[in-house]
């Protein structure tokens, strides 16, 4: 048996796709290291935040339940390192796209050159470890798709329109990182674990979400700037008009204090975390039960803060300190 320390082994990882970056031919390298450092910092973003979808935590978070079920362990788990490398790839390809997407201030479509090589690179590694007939690709192209569809839907649905989502309209928001779903498929074909992942996948989904409705918390102030009216957004501004909302500035949060949105989304994260901590107690993950504890904790204390906002403004005290996530 071995011990795996999943933030050591993400941190290994990323100081692995630096330097890719840095053998990269210019002026790829150069507009790689132009993303690590300005345009999306990953050296930081999937160790020190304890709000956002632990997606590169969990592949080696399952793998401890399984390392006891595989005859070599010390391979499984350099499996397992190489399937998550293939993921922060992906990932960072799905990032640029968004940021393109979303029209981010300062974006560089030329990176998107960049972004073919990380998922050049992923396909690569993914196809070292899982042969074209392995059912991995299978779970793969699923996974794709329903990221793919959920981006679709959302910019069809949520640019420009402010239109609050209904329940079932919630997990589509999900589903914007299904690709997390190939990393933990992965390490059970890995470990012969496959009868698992209906229900990994379901505590996925509901993870997702709420990371998702955190996430899109977090950037409120930039997406009323572009007019991407995501849940909470749609929430806050529902009946407001669209087309002048994304001059509101100081006024919008203002008017956030007075409703009660804010309050109903933090309430959600917590409810859709309680449901995945219900599934976890027949499906032993230590490690995702201690992270969703004490991202619950945070939320609550996050909402607090903002309640205390919302009393000073509704008293006349005036806005105090600004309620902020950062991702």
């Amino acid at each position: 048996m071995i011990k795996i320390d999943a933030h050591q082994e993400v941190e290994e990882i990323v100081h692995q796709i630096d330097a890719f970056i840095g053998h990269l031919p210019e002026p790829l390298k150069s507009l790689g290291g132009e993303f690590a450092s300005t345009g999306y910092p990953y050296r930081t973003a999937f160790l020190n935040n304890d709000l956002a979808f632990p997606g590169l935590l969990l592949p080696f978070w399952v793998a401890q339940k399984y390392e006891t079920h595989v005859p070599d362990p010390v391979l499984f788990l350099e499996r397992v390192q190489k399937i998550v490398r293939a993921a922060l790839l992906g990932y960072l390809y799905i990032r640029i796209q968004d940021d393109i997407y979303d029209h981010k201030e300062g974006h560089n479509p030329v990176m998107l050159l960049l972004a073919n090589e990380f998922i050049r690179e992923c396909f690569q590694i993914d196809y070292e470890l899982f042969p074209a007939h392995s059912n991995f690709w299978r779970y793969f192209r699923t996974a794709w798709l329903d990221f793919s569809q959920a981006t679709a839907w959302e910019i069809k649905n949520c640019r420009g329109k402010i239109r609050p989502l209904v329940a079932d309209e919630l997990l589509m928001e999900g589903k914007k990182l299904a690709f997390a779903k190939v990393p933990v498929a992965a390490v059970l074909l890995m470990a012969n674990q496959e009868q698992d992942l209906p229900c990994l996948s379901r505590i996925i989904d509901l993870l997702a979400t709420s990371s998702q409705l955190l996430n899109d918390f977090g950037s409120l102030e930039r997406d009323l700037k572009t007019q991407h009216f995501t849940h909470p957004l749609s929430q806050s501004l529902e009946f407001e008009d669209a087309n002048s909302s994304a001059n509101l500035g100081d006024v919008f949060f203002e008017r956030l204090l007075r409703k009660t949105s804010l309050e109903d989304l933090f309430q959600k994260v917590v409810e859709l975390d309680d449901r995945v901590l219900r599934l976890l107690e027949s499906f032993s993950l230590p490690s995702l039960v201690l992270f969703l504890e004490g991202r619950t904790r945070e939320v609550k204390e996050i909402r607090e803060r903002y309640l205390k906002l919302k009393l000073q403004s509704l008293l006349g005290v005036g806005r105090g300190d600004a309620v902020s996530i950062e991702h």
